[in-house]
């Protein structure tokens, strides 16, 4: 799978004060996690949905917006039983 989030080639994000450190080889948990601390950071990725304030839980998904695969509520199926031999 393709990452989501890179960071511009050759920069280094370091913050102290949220404890995390970010490279061009980091992955999309870590960068989601450092954007939701600091969301100013996305002027330096080199790549990013064009959703990513939703990626990252800054902001809801827009009402008819489809962010995840929904499955169907399970049916429940009520069979009756009847007699083998012709009586009921």
């Amino acid at each position: 799978m393709e990452q989501q989030f890179k960071v511009k080639k050759g920069k280094v994000i370091s913050s102290f004060a949220f404890g995390f450190q970010l490279t061009e080889h980091s992955g999309d948990e870590q960068i989601k996690e450092a954007l939701k601390l600091q969301p100013n950071l996305i002027n330096l990725m080199d790549v990013y949905p064009e959703n990513w304030k939703v990626v990252v839980g800054l902001e809801k998904p827009a009402k008819g917006t489809v962010t995840a695969k929904k499955t169907a509520p399970k049916k429940t199926v009520t069979v009756k039983k009847t007699a083998t031999n012709g009586k009921a």
